[in-house]
């Protein structure tokens, strides 16, 4: 389990590189469009991984609080399914409109 919460936080910080990284210079700053790229979640609140969501919400702002000027943005869609197979199903329907989607779920 604490394997599966190392991945979505290095997922998380691959998205913050990748987002970091796109070159702004030269380009007057009138013209800079933000892109969203949205990032899916489907967990259980809890569950380990669902327990994290709040920092994963506090370091996305925390990042862009220091780097305003970066233009590519993460849009996190965090989903919950209530124990429930048929609403973690919908969930991940809903998800694939994400550039990259995160499953983890458990049914107890």
């Amino acid at each position: 389990m604490e394997g599966q919460i190392c991945y979505l936080i290095l997922a998380l910080i691959c998205l913050l590189h990748q987002a970091s990284s796109i070159e702004t210079s030269g380009v007057p700053e009138e013209n800079l469009a933000e892109e969203m790229i949205q990032v899916g979640l489907v967990s259980s609140k809890n569950s380990s991984v669902g327990k994290v969501e709040s920092c994963l919400s506090m370091a996305r702002s925390d990042f862009y609080g220091m780097h305003p000027d970066y233009c590519t943005r993460l849009s996190l869609l965090i989903r919950d399914p209530k124990d429930d197979v048929v609403d973690a199903a919908s969930a991940g329907k809903y998800m694939r409109l994400c550039r990259l989607c995160w499953t983890y779920w458990t049914h107890t």
